[in-house]
């Protein structure tokens, strides 16, 4: 999954990369350590555009 989301950091270059480095840093630092990765994509569906849109230039 990791691998995943490095390859998809381009999507949301803001998130994915920066959420990706602190797993791959905690899978070393604690390798037993069992790994959520949460995803809220469909909620973010359903919102109307008012809610999900932020307040800064799109092609940000």
């Amino acid at each position: 999954m990791l691998e995943k989301i490095y390859e998809l950091a381009k999507l949301a270059p803001l998130h994915n990369k920066p959420e990706a480095d602190v797993i791959d840093v905690v899978q070393k630092l604690i390798p037993k350590a069992k790994n959520v990765a949460v995803f809220d994509t469909s909620f973010h569906t359903s919102m109307p555009e008012v809610a999900y849109e932020y307040a800064i230039p799109r092609e940000w």
